[in-house]
Protein backbone atom coordinates (compact mmCIF):
# COMPACT_ATOMS: atom_id res chain seq x y z
CA UNK A 1 0.00 0.00 0.00
CA UNK A 2 2.81 2.40 0.89
CA UNK A 3 4.56 1.50 -2.36
CA UNK A 4 1.38 2.27 -4.31
CA UNK A 5 1.11 5.66 -2.63
CA UNK A 6 4.72 6.42 -3.53
CA UNK A 7 4.13 5.40 -7.15
CA UNK A 8 1.00 7.53 -7.35
CA UNK A 9 2.88 10.46 -5.87
CA UNK A 10 5.68 10.04 -8.44
CA UNK A 11 3.17 9.90 -11.29
CA UNK A 12 1.49 13.08 -10.06
CA UNK A 13 4.87 14.80 -9.83
CA UNK A 14 5.70 13.75 -13.39
CA UNK A 15 2.36 15.06 -14.65
CA UNK A 16 2.73 18.36 -12.78
CA UNK A 17 6.30 18.87 -13.97
CA UNK A 18 5.46 17.78 -17.50
CA UNK A 19 2.93 20.59 -17.59
CA UNK A 20 5.74 23.00 -16.76
CA UNK A 21 8.37 21.39 -19.02
CA UNK A 22 10.57 20.24 -16.13
CA UNK A 23 12.30 16.92 -15.63
CA UNK A 24 10.91 14.94 -12.68
CA UNK A 25 13.33 14.42 -9.79
CA UNK A 26 14.81 10.96 -9.25
CA UNK A 27 12.59 8.83 -7.01
CA UNK A 28 13.66 8.59 -3.39
CA UNK A 29 14.55 4.98 -2.59
CA UNK A 30 12.43 3.46 0.16
CA UNK A 31 14.24 0.84 2.27
CA UNK A 32 12.76 -2.59 1.65
CA UNK A 33 12.16 -2.97 5.40
CA UNK A 34 9.97 0.14 5.37
CA UNK A 35 7.39 -1.49 3.12
CA UNK A 36 7.38 -5.12 4.26
CA UNK A 37 5.08 -6.99 6.62
CA UNK A 38 7.48 -6.55 9.56
CA UNK A 39 7.24 -2.78 9.23
CA UNK A 40 3.46 -2.95 9.29
CA UNK A 41 3.64 -5.25 12.33
CA UNK A 42 5.93 -2.73 14.03
CA UNK A 43 3.44 0.12 13.56
CA UNK A 44 0.51 -2.06 14.66
CA UNK A 45 2.30 -2.36 18.01
CA UNK A 46 1.85 1.43 18.36
CA UNK A 47 5.41 2.14 19.58
CA UNK A 48 6.13 5.30 21.52
CA UNK A 49 7.64 8.37 19.88
CA UNK A 50 10.73 9.97 21.36
CA UNK A 51 11.50 13.68 21.05
CA UNK A 52 14.42 13.89 23.46
CA UNK A 53 14.68 16.20 26.41
CA UNK A 54 16.48 16.32 29.71
CA UNK A 55 14.77 13.37 31.41
CA UNK A 56 17.17 10.46 30.94
CA UNK A 57 14.67 8.01 32.36
CA UNK A 58 12.29 8.79 29.47
CA UNK A 59 15.08 7.82 27.06
CA UNK A 60 15.68 4.60 28.97
CA UNK A 61 11.94 3.83 28.99
CA UNK A 62 11.65 4.51 25.25
CA UNK A 63 14.53 2.18 24.50
CA UNK A 64 13.01 -0.51 26.74
CA UNK A 65 9.64 -0.11 24.98
CA UNK A 66 11.36 -0.58 21.60
CA UNK A 67 13.00 -3.76 22.93
CA UNK A 68 9.57 -5.11 23.96
CA UNK A 69 8.17 -4.38 20.49
CA UNK A 70 11.14 -6.11 18.85
CA UNK A 71 10.55 -9.19 21.01
CA UNK A 72 7.03 -9.39 19.57
CA UNK A 73 7.90 -8.96 15.89
CA UNK A 74 10.49 -10.59 13.70
CA UNK A 75 13.07 -8.26 12.25
CA UNK A 76 16.80 -8.07 11.73
CA UNK A 77 19.19 -5.97 13.80
CA UNK A 78 19.43 -3.47 10.92
CA UNK A 79 15.63 -3.31 10.56
CA UNK A 80 15.31 -2.52 14.27
CA UNK A 81 17.24 0.70 13.63
CA UNK A 82 15.12 1.55 10.58
CA UNK A 83 11.92 0.92 12.53
CA UNK A 84 12.93 2.67 15.77
CA UNK A 85 14.23 5.76 14.00
CA UNK A 86 10.80 6.20 12.42
CA UNK A 87 9.60 7.02 15.94
CA UNK A 88 12.22 9.72 16.60
CA UNK A 89 10.88 13.25 16.31
CA UNK A 90 12.21 16.81 16.45
CA UNK A 91 15.66 17.21 18.01
CA UNK A 92 16.10 13.46 18.41
CA UNK A 93 15.56 12.88 14.70
CA UNK A 94 18.09 15.62 13.93
CA UNK A 95 20.53 13.89 16.31
CA UNK A 96 20.00 10.58 14.50
CA UNK A 97 20.56 12.16 11.07
CA UNK A 98 23.92 13.45 12.30
CA UNK A 99 24.78 10.18 14.06
CA UNK A 100 23.78 8.19 10.97
CA UNK A 101 26.15 10.24 8.83
CA UNK A 102 28.90 9.66 11.40
CA UNK A 103 28.20 5.90 11.36
CA UNK A 104 28.51 5.91 7.59
CA UNK A 105 31.74 7.92 7.42
CA UNK A 106 33.33 5.86 10.21
CA UNK A 107 32.04 2.59 8.67
CA UNK A 108 30.17 1.71 11.85
CA UNK A 109 27.34 -0.76 11.21
CA UNK A 110 23.87 0.73 11.63
CA UNK A 111 22.66 -2.18 13.69
CA UNK A 112 20.66 -2.18 16.89
CA UNK A 113 23.63 -2.65 19.25
CA UNK A 114 25.55 0.30 17.80
CA UNK A 115 22.39 2.43 17.75
CA UNK A 116 21.69 1.69 21.44
CA UNK A 117 25.23 2.61 22.47
CA UNK A 118 25.07 5.94 20.61
CA UNK A 119 21.52 6.64 21.83
CA UNK A 120 22.40 5.97 25.46
CA UNK A 121 25.57 8.06 25.23
CA UNK A 122 23.45 10.96 24.05
CA UNK A 123 20.26 10.60 26.10
CA UNK A 124 21.27 8.54 29.15
CA UNK A 125 24.99 9.17 29.62
CA UNK A 126 27.11 7.02 31.94
CA UNK A 127 27.43 9.88 34.45
CA UNK A 128 23.63 9.91 34.90
CA UNK A 129 23.51 6.11 35.09
CA UNK A 130 26.19 6.17 37.82
CA UNK A 131 24.22 8.83 39.70
CA UNK A 132 21.03 6.75 39.47
CA UNK A 133 22.90 3.67 40.73
CA UNK A 134 24.20 5.69 43.70
CA UNK A 135 20.68 6.93 44.46
CA UNK A 136 19.46 3.34 44.39
CA UNK A 137 22.27 2.14 46.68
CA UNK A 138 21.51 4.96 49.12
CA UNK A 139 17.78 4.28 49.06
CA UNK A 140 16.40 3.24 52.46
CA UNK A 141 13.52 0.94 53.35
CA UNK A 142 12.76 1.92 56.90
CA UNK A 143 16.12 2.11 58.62
CA UNK A 144 17.82 -0.43 56.29
CA UNK A 145 19.66 0.16 53.04
CA UNK A 146 18.43 -1.60 49.92
CA UNK A 147 21.19 -4.21 50.12
CA UNK A 148 20.43 -4.86 53.83
CA UNK A 149 16.72 -5.10 53.08
CA UNK A 150 17.37 -7.45 50.14
CA UNK A 151 19.57 -9.69 52.27
CA UNK A 152 16.94 -9.86 55.04
CA UNK A 153 14.19 -10.56 52.48
CA UNK A 154 16.25 -13.38 50.92
CA UNK A 155 16.94 -14.86 54.37
CA UNK A 156 13.22 -14.84 55.17
CA UNK A 157 12.37 -16.31 51.77
CA UNK A 158 14.72 -19.25 52.45
CA UNK A 159 12.55 -20.24 55.43
CA UNK A 160 9.27 -20.29 53.58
Amino acid sequence: MMQQMLQQNQIMMQIMQGMHGQQPPAPVPVPQAATGPDFRAFFRMDPLEFVGGLDSLLAHDWLASMERVFQAIQCTEDEKVIFATQKLKGPTLRWWNTASTYFTTQEIPKDWQHFKVAFLEKYFPSSVRTQKEQEFQNFKQGNMSVSEYTEKFEDLADYS
